[in-house]
């Protein structure tokens, strides 16, 4: 979202606002090529996304697919638009956002202030500006460690090997 959003002037020192509506759109868009099979025919299934059940977005999006709706344009033109934005807005808001920022199972707000009130969050000032600059490493970091996370998952090891 902050690179997307490159028309918008940051210096070190500014807060960057992203509307929590920004973030499910941005939220659901990357999952969608989530919910899609992985594997050959002979054994072909949803890649899991937590160590336990699957993660919601993932299956929300599987049941649209499964009613015909095969690309994102018409995800968006469909009745389902509305219902699964709303409870992706909702879900980000009670977990990936305030997840985010544990570390060392202690609450870090490092990134910007949790506050599940607000419809927006306010990432704290050079946040935006280090995504920016750290783009590739931010993505490469993320991709590396989302890769470990799924290998390690038992019930992906039939899908992915």
């Amino acid at each position: 979202i902050c690179i997307e959003q490159l028309g918008t002037e940051i210096k070190d020192d500014d807060p960057f606002i992203i509307s929590i509506d920004t973030i499910a759109e941005k939220f659901i868009e990357l999952y969608w090529q989530h919910s899609l099979p992985f594997g050959s025919k002979e054994k072909e299934g949803l890649i899991l996304q937590n160590g336990g059940k699957q993660a919601a977005i993932i299956t929300q999006l599987d049941d649209c697919r499964q009613q015909g709706i095969h690309s994102l344009n018409k995800l968006k033109a469909s009745k389902h638009w509305k219902p699964l934005f709303s409870k992706t807005k909702q879900t980000i808001k009670t977990g990936p956002l305030w997840r985010l920022q544990i570390l060392g199972n202690q609450v870090e707000e490092f990134l910007y202030d949790h506050n599940e009130k607000e419809k927006y969050i306010a990432l704290n000032a050079g946040v935006a500006y280090c995504f920016r600059r750290f783009y590739d490493l931010v993505v490469s970091v993320s991709r590396q460690h989302w890769l470990q996370k799924i290998r390690s998952i038992p019930a992906n090891q039939k899908i992915i090997w």
